[in-house]
């Protein structure tokens, strides 16, 4: 996860972290984190997302460059990806729920309706 020529705006190491109503901007990261029950909710975030744990609830965020999620029992919904074709969205793990998701790419907007539950 850490990469020191990767700046991040927020980094933690921690569990029960919530980061809710920002915009974050700066930093090739908006945020990195590592923790269960983690919440990453109503922020803008003009970087890339990386987050490692479980039971962690990325919803209602408008991120830039895209998000990985690794875990177990995490829910992605109802956020907006604005040129998600430079880092994608990607989750790992077991049990993660996406759902009601938005894609912009900068050329068009497509809702992003995909449920799905990885149970391994």
């Amino acid at each position: 996860m850490y990469h020191p020529l990767e700046s991040a705006t927020i980094r933690f190491d921690a569990d029960d972290v919530t980061v809710s109503g920002f915009t974050l901007t700066g930093g090739m990261r908006g945020v990195d984190g590592k923790g269960d029950r983690t919440q990453i909710i109503d922020n803008i975030i003009l970087s890339r997302v990386i987050l490692i744990g479980s039971n962690q609830t990325i919803a209602q965020n408008s991120i830039e460059y895209g998000l990985l999620c690794d875990g177990s029992y995490n829910n992605i919904a109802a956020n907006e990806f604005i040129g998600a074709s430079m880092g994608g969205v990607a989750v790992g793990g077991s049990f993660n729920v996406v759902y009601s998701n938005m894609i912009n790419d900068g050329r068009n907007r497509r809702e992003w309706y995909w449920e799905h539950n990885n149970q391994k």
